[in-house]
């Protein structure tokens, strides 16, 4: 079931933001998956998942569903629920979400490029995909940064 009490006619997912590996799937009724084969032109150059990468995938789950894991997720529901509520109150905007992965809307590219810098120089992986086009307050410049928390 989706978030929405519907069930989806196609799931896509990936498998980088998820579990840290490379892949993705569709999951669908037969007859979706097999037009898939035949006419998605990207399908012709994909390779399958290799050993490793199963064997990633298959310990992320078995850490998430350990009650470790669940305690690590409500952690980390918990953390982004107090990112965001802050990060609002400082006067950015994020779009709406319960996801980890808050998007900060930043609405200004030097700005954008200024704050990226100052946050690669204080040790933070970050970095920044500038969309550009279209009025100053549709453009999109994307804020990615990622902070070593110690558990």
């Amino acid at each position: 079931m989706e978030v929405t009490d519907t069930v989806a006619d196609i799931i896509v997912g990936t498998f980088g933001k998820a579990f840290g590996v490379n892949g993705g799937f569709v999951a669908s009724s037969k007859e979706v998956t097999h037009a898939l084969r035949q006419k998605a032109d990207t399908y012709i150059y994909t390779n399958p998942l290799g050993g490793a990468d199963c064997g990633a995938i298959s310990a992320s789950l078995k850490i998430i569903d350990s009650s470790e894991g669940k305690s690590l997720l409500k952690r980390l529901s918990s953390n982004t629920q107090y990112f965001r509520k802050e990060i609002e109150a400082i006067g950015y905007t994020t779009l709406a979400g319960i996801h980890p992965i808050v998007p900060l809307m930043v609405w200004d590219g030097p700005k954008t490029k200024k704050m990226i810098t100052a946050l690669y120089k204080r040790g933070d992986f970050s970095r920044w995909l500038d969309l550009s086009g279209g009025p100053q307050r549709t453009r999109n410049h994307s804020c990615s940064a990622k902070r070593r928390i110690n558990p």
